[in-house]
């Protein structure tokens, strides 16, 4: 994140601004080539959810998440 300097936010009308990225699971390796998560769901013998593929369970998920907070 960053913080904008007073000096510089004041000039605008503002009291405070901050902006910042906040990033999971930018990079991970798995074996599945197509994931479908609406594909039918059970449990096998092991006890596993896994889909009609032979997949256990939904793969990770990359999430990026952007925002700002701004006084004024």
């Amino acid at each position: 994140g960053y913080t904008f300097p007073k000096t510089l936010v004041k000039c605008v009308g503002l009291e405070n601004a901050r902006i910042y990225v906040n990033g999971n699971n930018l990079f991970t390796i798995d074996g599945m080539k197509i994931c479908d998560p609406e594909a039918g769901m059970f449990k096998n013998s092991d006890g596993y959810v896994v889909e009609s593929g032979g997949v256990k369970g939904y793969p990770l998920q990359r999430m990026i998440t952007f925002g700002a907070n701004i006084t004024f």
